[in-house]
């Protein structure tokens, strides 16, 4: 289901670098498809970030004295026709006014992002656009040069996944050797690669169930959405356990075959009915045959794993 979102916030604050930031992470390391409008006909400032001119010398326009409805509306409806998994709509930071209200009574949008350098701003930006009916589903407050850490009120509830504790307590036991930095860039990058193979390969990571009811197809759980979620959860789960397998000296038909089926159950959790498992294990041959039978894979095994040298 698409989910379509109006950012909005002043100038200079870095509205444009998060969206297109944003889309591109979701694209490469979540797996999914994300685009992104400019809504903002004033300036040309996407052009500028693809080098089509300097940010200095890029087009602008001012004012509301012009035919800005035109080139509006044209990227209006692509803003709407969209249908990737999330799409952005970059609104114009100049000020609040009747182009404002005008693309957000024209935007089929779910929701709507601040980007802000000040507190102030932030409550102004969604004020407005809780007035224009669009409630506001992230605040974000940006900085210029080496920003401290802002910590967000944890409400005294001691919580160790909460974010803003995660990130900081991954940097204080971070060495800042280079084989550690390459080997966290190589496993992220292992990661990365798995979770898009496993998304485009996957039947049910996209939560198609179609053609699951044949003779030798394991019954399912969960269809749909949740299937979809399931899926790649399980597919995350999956990659970290590849990630952190650790390498036996030597590749044997007992040694492939636990790992597989550990693999094979850790990708079928909530997804599979039971005794499913078993019966596809026995129903492979390439899952536990003969050393000539899995010889391919274990060639597999060793390029899939070589990002963690």
């Amino acid at each position: 289901m698409t989910k379509r979102y109006l950012v909005g916030g002043p100038p200079n604050s870095g509205k444009s670098t998060y969206v297109l930031s944003a889309t591109k992470r979701i694209r490469s390391a979540l797996g999914r498809t994300a685009l992104a409008f400019e809504l903002d006909v004033w300036s040309g400032s996407y052009a500028a970030f693809e080098g089509k001119y300097s940010f200095k010398d890029r087009p602008k326009k001012t004012g509301l004295d012009w035919d800005w409805k035109t080139p509006l509306d044209e990227r209006l409806a692509q803003f709407n026709a969209a249908d990737a998994d999330v799409v952005f709509g970059d609104l114009p930071g100049a000020k609040i006014d009747a182009a404002t209200d005008y693309m957000c009574a024209n935007a089929k949008a779910d929701g709507a992002i601040v980007v802000s350098r000040t507190r102030d701003d932030l409550k102004q930006w969604r004020e407005a656009f809780e007035a224009r009916g669009i409630p506001v589903v992230l605040e974000c407050l940006s900085m210029q040069g080496d920003s401290p850490l802002v910590l967000r009120d944890m409400g005294r509830i001691v919580d160790p996944s909460h974010p803003d504790v995660a990130l900081p307590a991954a940097r204080m036991l971070a060495s800042s050797s280079d084989d550690d930095r390459r080997a966290t860039a190589l496993s992220s990058r292992f990661l990365n690669v798995f979770r898009q193979n496993y998304t485009r390969r996957s039947r049910t990571a996209h939560g198609r169930d179609e053609n699951l009811g044949g003779p030798l197809k394991k019954p399912l759980m969960v269809t749909g959405p949740d299937l979809k979620h399931v899926a790649m959860r399980n597919g995350d789960r999956l990659a970290q356990d590849v990630l952190a397998t650790p390498r036996p000296k030597a590749w044997d038909a007992a040694i492939l075959r636990a790992h597989c089926e550990r693999w094979f159950a850790i990708a079928n959790e909530g997804i599979c009915g039971p005794g499913s498992t078993a019966a596809a294990a026995s129903r492979s041959p390439r899952s536990c045959g003969s050393p000539t039978s899995w010889a391919p894979r274990s060639r597999c095994s060793r390029r899939a794993r070589r990002p963690t040298r």
